[in-house]
């Protein structure tokens, strides 16, 4: 299997320690791929007033916010634990933060790296409440850690949490790669819910023939029981003391999300461990009780 290349991370940062966090990371990642940093700040115009239905912007003070967020930009590109890194920073007025992934050359990223509270909860903040949003919206993976892992982050346990169908097979290539840079040991994990439940022999044939396909000798397989998905993912990561969780999701939006949720946001706003999503087009064959061929 070809190692996948990562040649432009985006971080988005509103300079809060939940942000300066995930740069953190994103600088270890880009030194081990040669990748270039995307930094990025998005800010409002500031309004003057409204007239014969135009609104109008007070020019001087908006100068005086890009000069204030340009230097501050620059202060964060130079500091020692990413000097060896070549960082864009990027200044977007009235863009939308979990739009960034729409722009021009920013939708070109390969990797998103955001910062998250955690267990706590999603962060208030600029950064931390718009997490979700692009966890479903970009079509790159999406890589959130908590705002006090940006200096101890070096996976050495991966816990790969799937259905082990569809698209999943398209987007391993990159968790492969993503966990060789670090050393770090797979683990291939399938979650059977009341719900959603698959037998032993047939979950384990799915997982095996999945480990085959990408010659994963040292990777374990897994087959874990609980209440939700979620609660199965964060406590099996906990077991084994994972330091890394990747998982799918599939990118609901709008009523669909409201109704559906995301098991890939609720682990990462619950687990308290880093969480690299991947988003994939098609969902996984439909719940129920399956049983394997005799």
């Amino acid at each position: 299997m070809q190692a996948i290349k990562m040649k432009r991370i985006l971080v988005p940062t509103d300079f809060s320690d939940c942000a300066m966090s995930a740069l953190k990371v994103a600088a270890k990642i880009a030194e081990k791929t040669k990748s270039t940093i995307s930094l990025v700040h998005t800010y409002e115009l500031p309004l003057y007033g409204f007239t014969s239905g135009q609104l109008m912007y007070d020019g001087e003070q908006i100068g005086k916010i890009k000069q204030e967020i340009k230097a501050e930009l620059q202060k964060i590109a130079h500091m020692d634990f990413i000097k060896k890194v070549k960082v864009e920073q990027f200044l977007l007025p009235d863009y939308s933060l979990d739009h960034i992934v729409d722009h021009d050359i920013l939708k070109k990223s390969d990797l998103i790296v955001m910062g998250t509270h955690g267990a706590s909860g999603w962060s208030k903040d600029l950064i931390g409440s718009n997490t979700e949003r692009i966890i479903r919206r970009a079509k790159c993976p999406v890589l959130t850690v908590r705002e006090d892992k940006g200096n101890k982050f070096n996976p050495s346990n991966v816990v790969f949490a799937s259905s082990f169908y569809g698209e999943v097979y398209e987007q391993f290539p990159l968790i492969k790669t993503f966990a060789d840079l670090f050393g770090a040991k797979i683990h291939l994990l399938r979650v059977n819910t009341p719900t959603d439940f698959m037998t032993t022999p047939l979950s384990e044939r799915i997982i095996k023939e999945f480990k085959d396909k990408f010659k994963l000798k040292d990777a374990t397989m897994n087959i874990f029981n609980d209440l939700t998905v979620e609660d199965g993912v964060i406590n099996f990561a906990q077991r084994i003391k994972a330091d890394l969780i990747a998982m799918e999701t599939h990118g609901r939006t709008g009523v669909n999300h409201i109704i559906n949720g995301s098991i890939a946001e609720e682990v990462a706003n619950n687990s308290g461990i880093p969480i690299l999503t991947f988003r994939i087009k098609h969902p996984p064959p439909p719940a129920g009780v399956i049983f394997p061929e005799i």
